[in-house]
């Protein structure tokens, strides 16, 4: 029994290890963003106050970075913050995703590398469905 509970073990670090190793590409960041970046979630019709964050981005690809996070938002519950980075398009974009009484994919304005980058940050227009459509957030370094 002993035997079999410690090679369960050193299989699920072997997995983890694995998955994480094929998480990251090796690259440093392709955007200006170079470790992490911070995010500010405000004005969702039935957001009660503001959440901020900050986001780890890690680069996925000679082109592109990615970060992503569970985020938990006053009034609303929790959901996934995802941004990407394209080198080809020189922008973030932000998606929400899985939030309770969420009725459809959301829409929010993706934010010039330029923007985000700036020491006052960039800002994007959002329409969640079913949670609210006069949100914004807020990127910066």
């Amino acid at each position: 029994m002993g035997m079999l509970l410690l090679a369960a073990t050193f299989s699920m670090m072997i997995s983890n290890t694995i998955s994480t190793a094929f998480a990251q590409s090796g690259y440093p960041n392709v955007g200006c963003i170079k470790q992490s970046m911070g995010v500010t979630i405000s004005g969702l019709d039935k957001q009660t106050s503001d959440v901020s964050l900050t986001l780890p981005m890690v680069n996925v690809s000679p082109n592109s970075d990615h970060g992503e996070a569970n985020v938990a938002i006053p009034g609303i519950g929790s959901g996934k913050l995802t941004i990407d980075y394209t080198r080809q398009m020189f922008s973030y974009q932000p998606q929400l995703s899985g939030f309770l009484g969420q009725t459809g994919p959301g829409y929010i304005e993706s934010v010039k590398a330029s923007d985000a980058c700036a020491d006052d940050g960039g800002q994007a227009g959002m329409i969640i469905p079913g949670l609210g459509d006069t949100g914004s957030m807020h990127l910066s370094p």
